[in-house]
């Protein structure tokens, strides 16, 4: 276990034993706070380290955007375009960086299939379709990668 999530624990303990002794109501108030905070600490330790690149066209269809929306760096960003046959390599792109590759032409639809790593060498992989006509936003995703919500 990460050692502030032992350090809430030991001290959340100790405080709600210091309250059984004023009252078990505010024992028990102590244990929940204690537990809430516990919580928050897990949540932010499993969002860590999670970049997450997507692609989209640019407005006019003649270059894609690479983009990383998550809180760490990508490195080896490879991007592969299924119909269009363009290969792209990003050596990294920071959290809220955009890197456009321009196409040869103009392009409406494509399937854009993207391999990338973060910054402890775990792989990851996302297949989307992309479209100058439909957004490829996904209104249900979280604000943040939530449970490794990807």
């Amino acid at each position: 276990m990460e050692r502030s999530f032992l350090v809430v624990l030991a001290i959340g303990v100790a405080v709600a034993a210091g309250l059984a002794l004023v009252s078990p109501f505010f024992s028990l108030i102590a244990l929940i706070i204690v537990g809430v905070v516990l919580m928050v600490i897990w949540i932010g330790s499993d969002t860590r380290d999670l970049p997450d690149v997507q692609v989209d066209f640019s407005e006019d269809g003649h270059a894609v955007i690479v983009e990383n929306k998550g809180n760490a760096p990508a490195q080896r960003v490879h991007v592969s375009l299924v119909p269009i046959g363009l290969e792209a390599d990003v050596p990294s792109l920071a959290p809220d960086e955009a890197h456009p590759v321009p196409l040869a032409g103009q392009v409406a639809e494509a399937k854009a299939i993207i391999t990338y790593q973060n910054g402890s060498g775990q792989t990851f992989r996302r297949t989307m379709v992309i479209s100058v006509l439909h957004s490829s936003e996904d209104l249900f995703r979280p604000a943040f990668a939530l449970f490794r919500w990807k």
